[in-house]
């Protein structure tokens, strides 16, 4: 299995707008094929810090993913709403 964990830091006065679109990309990307997970968390000391953490099936999953639309549009969306953002890729070692 495929993780990926996306730290995000939203300009302050954006995060609302940022955490509804990213809850919408979030539900499109659960139904897609070999995506098993896709949380979102904020931070409780910094509310602009948003994290991600996707896992999927295998690479083939990933790959489908990365040609979604919804996935274009969030990136469209999200990167004048936000600061930076730092992409971790790794396999699961352990869980289900």
């Amino acid at each position: 299995m495929i993780v990926i964990h996306v730290d995000y830091r939203v300009k302050p006065e954006c995060v609302e707008e940022f955490c509804d679109r990213l809850a919408r990309h979030a539900k499109n990307s659960v139904a897609e094929p070999g995506c098993l997970t896709f949380d979102v968390a904020q931070a409780d000391d910094d509310p602009s810090r948003i994290f991600i953490w996707e896992i999927y099936t295998d690479d083939e999953a990933v790959k489908f993913h990365g040609e979604q639309a919804s996935i274009a549009e969030f990136r469209k969306v999200a990167e004048p709403m936000s600061i930076s953002h730092e992409v971790t890729m790794a396999k699961l070692v352990s869980g289900d």
